[in-house]
C-alpha cells in the first residue's frame, strides 16, 4: 500500500509526476518499505510497475495483460499472492526510487 508523499496539493508538479511513499514490504526486496516513489502520469501501459487505485487503496504492482484481455497484478514479495484483475485504474508507472537515509 501507498501514501501520498506531502498534501494533496503538494504531490503532483507540473511535470506531470507523483510522489508516494511505500508502507507496506509488498514490493520487496525490489522496492524497500519507506522508499519513495516517483510516478509519470503518462505512462499508464501494463508490462511496467505501475501505481494503481485498487479496493479503494494505492498499490504498487507489476502488471501483466493477459490474452483473454484480464491483468495480473503481481507482488514483487512472494508472500503476498498475485491476483487477476478484469480493469485496472492506473495513476502512472514507477520511472524511480529513492530511499532517505537518517
Amino acid at each position: 500500500m501507498l501514501k501520498i508523499a506531502a498534501s494533496d496539493n503538494e504531490y503532483y508538479n507540473t511535470s506531470g509526476e507523483l510522489k508516494f511513499f511505500i508502507v507496506d514490504d509488498s514490493m520487496a526486496p525490489m522496492i524497500e518499505k519507506g522508499s519513495i516513489l516517483i510516478v509519470d502520469k503518462s505512462i499508464q501501459e501494463p508490462g511496467r510497475i505501475l501505481v494503481l487505485v485498487h479496493d479503494g487503496k494505492i498499490i504498487a504492482r507489476k502488471v501483466r495483460r493477459l490474452a483473454d484481455g484480464g491483468f495480473e497484478i503481481i507482488p514483487d514479495n512472494p508472500e503476498y499472492p498475485s491476483y487477476r484483475a478484469e480493469i485496472i485504474h492506473p495513476l502512472g508507472a514507477v520511472i524511480a526510487t529513492a530511499r532517505i537515509a537518517f
